[in-house]
């Protein structure tokens, strides 16, 4: 199995700052997408953060529609890991919505493997506060349905729940 891996692409209409050049990053993913055809990749998961923090929310969801555009131009199966700044302003249905992904976490079966993706995203706010009762339904759930299956999961920092 070939999996097209990328991360912190940080899109925004946005002058240089020190070592980010965000307006540069929708040429670097297409050029990242570009490899992953010429690679054959079975499917791409951005690892978190495809935009940087915008001045506004209306600001963040011009970032992030014109980002994904560009990730929807890999042919395959594309899958979004949120990142701290894609739910910075945004909720995580409004970045959800956008980006067309149903949940921000789930599992899918690509090349006989089964890829569980995971929302760690910090509790920044109540809007955007992960549901640990349904994250670990969901796990509970993947690990049954997948005896004898080879497993990978990620996620966009430590998945470990605390008080």
């Amino acid at each position: 199995m070939r999996i097209g891996a990328l991360t912190d692409v940080h899109y925004a209409e946005a002058p240089p700052a020190g070592t980010r050049y965000s307006r540069q990053s929708e040429a670097k993913l297409t050029e990242a997408l570009d490899q992953f055809v010429r690679s054959k990749a079975d499917c791409v998961i951005d690892l978190g953060d495809l935009i940087d923090t915008g001045a506004s929310v209306d600001a963040e969801k011009g970032h992030l529609r014109r980002i994904a555009k560009t990730f929807a131009r890999f042919p395959g199966p594309r899958h979004c890991v949120l990142g701290n700044h894609g739910v910075d302003r945004l909720t995580k249905p409004e970045f959800l919505d956008i980006v067309g992904q149903k949940s921000s976490f789930y599992s899918f079966d690509a090349a006989g493997y089964r890829l569980v993706v995971l929302d760690a995203t910090p509790p920044y706010g109540v809007r955007n506060a992960p549901d640990v009762r349904k994250l670990l339904e969901e796990c509970g759930k993947v690990l049954e349905s997948s005896r004898g299956t080879s497993m990978a999961a990620t996620s966009r920092k430590s998945a470990a729940f605390g008080t």
